[in-house]
């Protein structure tokens, strides 16, 4: 991915990768779309490169691996989940795991074993 840093868009079936780290070569990537389920050893340490990414569709069995590195995508207007993993979710931006920073974010989906247990937020949850 190195020769390719003008990729917008990028879709990935990780089945046995390890980590995305090669991301950061791709400084203009603005959508992205991860399918992982049953990787469970996969890293998303690589999402904290994708600091022009406005949409995340992300498809995995884990939960705030996935959330701890999202704080550095300030940009991120949508952000698609589904999981097979359980969520409590106190929807207050400001404890949110690494939501709490994207200011731009207008469309919040989770799917999964959710758990809505507060929610004083203007997201709205589809």
């Amino acid at each position: 991915l190195k020769n390719c840093i003008k990729i917008k868009k990028l879709t990935l079936n990780l089945e046995s990768t390890q980590n995305i780290d090669a991301l950061k070569y791709l400084t203009k990537l603005e959508e992205l779309e991860i399918k992982a389920e049953g990787n469970d050893k996969l890293s998303y340490a690589g999402l904290s490169y994708c600091k022009n990414l406005k949409i995340l569709d992300l498809v995995s069995d884990v939960s705030s691996e996935v959330l701890k590195h999202l704080k550095n995508c300030s940009k991120l207007e949508k952000f698609d989940l589904q999981s097979k993993a359980v969520f409590n979710v106190k929807l207050n931006i400001s404890n949110f795991y690494g939501i709490k920073k994207l200011h731009n974010l207008k469309k919040l989906s989770l799917c999964g074993g959710i758990k809505l247990l507060e929610s004083n937020s203007k997201l709205f949850i589809d």
